[in-house]
């Protein structure tokens, strides 16, 4: 089974605000220095390489449920959780400095944390319906300990 991430204006704000951000500083060098042009290819080409990862990793998020794991899919970036290492499982609805911070594979303020026995511990996700999401994971894992907000 397959969940699609959700997607909020707000964090799509705050995601777009970035890109420009981070696109405006590193561009900076290619119109203000006196640079070669193949100093400005190879800037222009970092730039492009930043900015196509950033936006594929809010894009292409997806969350699956395999036999024996969780594969969670963000762009490039991509984790599996064995079920037998989760531990709890917590609706939420995100902070702005929770969307900054920790190890998240997600595009909406309102989503689930995961916490399990390995790596980082926890990771912050976003599946497009919630409760089915989490009525899933219950089915792959009867003990699980869950918190509805």
């Amino acid at each position: 089974m397959c969940f699609e991430a959700k997607r909020d204006n707000s964090f799509m704000t705050l995601f777009s605000s970035s890109i420009i951000m981070i696109t405006a500083i590193l561009s900076i060098p290619i119109f203000t220095l006196s640079l070669s042009t193949i100093d400005k290819i190879v800037l222009l080409s970092i730039l492009l390489i930043i900015v196509v990862v950033l936006i594929s990793t809010v894009l292409f998020i997806k969350y699956e449920f395999h036999e024996d794991y969780l594969y969670i899919k963000g762009g490039l970036f991509f984790r599996r959780i064995r079920y037998d290492i989760i531990t709890n499982v917590e609706s939420s609805n995100f902070t702005t400095a929770d969307l900054l911070a920790g190890y998240r594979i997600l595009s909406s303020k309102d989503g689930v944390v995961i916490n399990y026995k390995a790596g980082i511990g926890s990771i912050k996700i976003s599946p497009r319906d919630k409760s089915i999401f989490i009525s899933e994971l219950k089915k792959r894992i009867p003990n699980v300990k869950t918190r509805d907000d």
